[in-house]
């Protein structure tokens, strides 16, 4: 038996394409004003300026802490401290030391369990 191919375009109406309507959460609705955007992008500098310098006010000076613990640590004739004396005698945060002991040069033992 012979096969055959049937086509039924001729048959069917043509397709219309429908309008593709936007996926995104936030569709756009209209068009802004160059003013309108150029506006926006100076507040968003802004802001971002405003971000940055609250960052670098709130960096950590790890160089300080570290200088800070050698002098500590020159103050005590024992060649091993705690790092509760350690904390004790600067009155520093537990982070801040810990922040300063691992770049700095120093010498970290563990003693017992941990």
């Amino acid at each position: 038996m012979a096969q055959y191919n049937v086509t039924l375009d001729e048959l069917l109406p043509a397709a219309v394409p429908k309008p593709q309507t936007p996926q995104s959460a936030n569709p756009v609705v209209g068009l802004v004003a160059q003013t309108n955007l150029l506006e926006f992008l100076n507040q968003i500098h802004l802001e971002q300026a405003q971000n940055s310098a609250i960052d670098m006010a709130h960096e950590e000076d790890v160089t300080t802490w570290i200088q800070a613990i050698a002098q500590c640590l020159q103050q005590h004739p024992q060649l091993q401290v705690s790092l509760l004396e350690i904390q004790r005698s600067l009155q520093m945060p537990l982070i801040q030391i810990w922040l300063a002991l691992l770049p700095g040069e120093f010498s970290l033992e563990q003693q017992g369990d941990f």
